[in-house]
């Protein structure tokens, strides 16, 4: 925060209710830095109260600042801009009502630091549960693993999460499934990659007060996907993105291409070279299926150790189909298809998902009947 305080800055995009961005500067007189988060590459992130001065309700939000040229991206609107903002902002705040396992950004500025180089604030909401990578490490040190019941509400939140972004669907608490745009949408949304879906990126959100009762079950802290940095729309995206471990076989293809060429030839222009690889849609489901591959295998791998390791693949897979639940386990090696077509698409994965809530609400009607 010490470094933004000479900084002046003009608004790309500017919400009210969830700063004064407008009325403090600089802008540790609107927000005091509560905590810094682990930060990646990328950018560096805080987590921030609204001041006292404010006389705002004191919530938290995280204020991620990236200043690397590779996440930054030239819009003929706004100048300047990072991807995240571009995504999530000038794609989808723009077209579709906000989902609930998609981080939410509410804010964004953007200027030059005095050394010139560009710095922008997204304010973005805080998720106290922390992520699921760090969950799953505290289940396995306790010597226990993810419950048969979590994971298949994390499956079904991603799942969700995958729809909106790739086909604008949301599962309605009716039970319907559909696509709903804003009045005045400026354009029809067109397919958005996330590609970096990995357990680091998915955040838990435990609701103070739910003002939306997800159809899809909220025993559990929601799921959100995190972290747009590498997202963007799908026709426009070329060359490998993302965490080579989640990554989908294809895309893993290209950064080996891209490796071999700079190790072997000392080729500089690598990734122009490996950037006709197209990713699709597809590319994202396997990812999910490799973070839940991850939930299932992670526990029996630490505590089996190299018996574990020498096992079959096919062992594994049943080993997973006797904890969790068997059409799930089926669903997600689908995901992990070699050949993206024979991957399932979000929608499908989301109309499953859908299915499983009916035939779970359908039971527990029918138990309530018996005992009246």
């Amino acid at each position: 925060m010490a470094k933004l305080r000479l900084v002046n800055f003009p608004m790309i995009h500017y919400e009210g209710n969830y700063g004064d961005f407008d009325r403090f500067r600089p802008l540790e007189h609107a927000f005091m830095v509560k905590k810094t988060l682990p930060s990646g590459g990328e950018a560096s992130c805080c987590v921030v109260m609204q001041h006292i001065h404010t006389k705002r309700p004191r919530k938290l939000y995280v204020f991620k600042t990236v200043t690397k040229d590779k996440s930054l991206i030239s819009h003929p609107e706004h100048g300047i801009i990072s991807n995240e903002a571009y995504v999530l902002l000038g794609k989808l705040k723009t077209n579709l009502y906000p989902h609930p396992n998609i981080i939410q950004l509410f804010n964004c500025v953007s200027s030059n630091a005095m050394a010139g180089i560009p710095i922008h604030i997204l304010q973005m909401e805080y998720c106290d549960g922390g992520d699921l990578w760090n969950l799953n490490n505290r289940c396995v040190s306790h010597g226990t693993r993810i419950s048969g019941s979590l994971a298949s509400h994390v499956f079904a939140s991603l799942s969700a999460a995958l729809a909106y972004l790739h086909h604008g669907l949301i599962f309605t608490s009716s039970g319907y499934i559909c696509r709903k745009y804003l009045p005045g949408a400026r354009n029809q949304l067109q397919p958005i990659l996330h590609n970096d879906i990995k357990p680091e990126n998915i955040l838990l959100r435990w609701p103070v007060k739910s003002s939306y009762s997800s159809p899809l079950g909220n025993t559990y802290p929601d799921i959100v996907l995190a972290d747009f940095g590498a997202a963007g729309v799908e026709t426009h995206i070329r060359g490998p993105r993302g965490t080579y471990s989640y990554s989908a076989p294809e895309v893993r293809q290209a950064f080996d291409h891209s490796i071999s060429l700079i190790q072997r030839l000392r080729f500089a222009g690598a990734d122009h070279v490996t950037s006709n690889i197209v990713l699709t849609t597809k590319s994202d489901v396997w990812s999910l299926g490799a973070v839940m591959k991850f939930l299932f295998f992670d526990f029996e791998k630490e505590r089996g150790g190299e018996e574990w390791e020498s096992k079959e693949m096919e062992s594994k897979w049943a080993d997973a189909g006797q904890f969790y639940v068997e059409r799930m386990v089926w669903w997600v090696r689908r995901c992990l298809g070699y050949r993206a077509l024979s991957r399932p698409s979000a929608r499908t994965l989301l109309s499953v998902a859908a299915a499983e809530v009916k035939e779970d609400n359908d039971k527990c009607l029918a138990g309530d009947a018996d005992v009246t």
